[in-house]
């Protein structure tokens, strides 16, 4: 489970969790009970449990960060062993922010970059349809290097990516907190 979310500054937020695999039917359903921990995070980040061992929420405290996302992962273990899981909670806080960009190249907005995205980059570039971009944002979503236009070396630049481990597309914000 990744899960990414966008909030104000100072703002609590609550992410449930639950176990699933042998545990989805809670304890007795052969469940030898949970165990989850926090492997990377700062203390913004808390695991509250439920009633049912395998579920929960994660607590999150609020965060004043500008242009730095906060980032927690856990980790979901069965007291047996048969059973791990690993998620990840990527926190973006946006309130002070002048910048607000989607991930650069995400055109479909699911925060991962695929060959669904560079077909939208490529009717962007070779059939004229348009470039989105959010009005927070300086520059178009198609334009994955930062230099201000969307163009056939950012369709390079995704292709490599995506197909040969290339450098991943610029994030426009961060480059403007520098």
């Amino acid at each position: 489970m990744v899960t990414v979310d966008t909030v104000p500054e100072n703002t609590p937020m609550s992410y449930p969790y639950r176990a699933l695999g042998v545990h989805e039917d809670g304890v007795g359903s052969g469940c030898c009970g949970c165990v989850v921990e926090m492997v990377y995070g700062t203390s913004q980040f808390s695991i509250v449990p439920g009633p049912d061992p395998c579920e929960g929420t994660i607590e999150f405290s609020g965060g004043t960060a500008c242009c730095q996302p906060y980032t927690a992962t856990f980790r979901v273990r069965d007291l047996c062993g048969t059973y791990q899981d690993v998620f990840t909670l990527n926190l973006w806080f946006h309130s002070s922010c002048t910048c607000i960009c989607q991930n650069q190249g995400d055109y479909d907005g699911d925060w991962f970059l695929t060959a669904l995205d560079l077909a939208s980059l490529i009717g962007v570039l070779f059939e004229g349809d348009p470039d989105a971009q959010d009005p927070r944002c300086p520059i178009p979503l198609g334009d994955l290097d930062c230099d201000g236009f969307s163009t056939v070396l950012d369709l390079s630049g995704l292709i490599d990516y995506l197909f040969a481990g290339g450098d991943p597309p610029c994030d426009p914000c961060w480059e403007q907190c520098q």
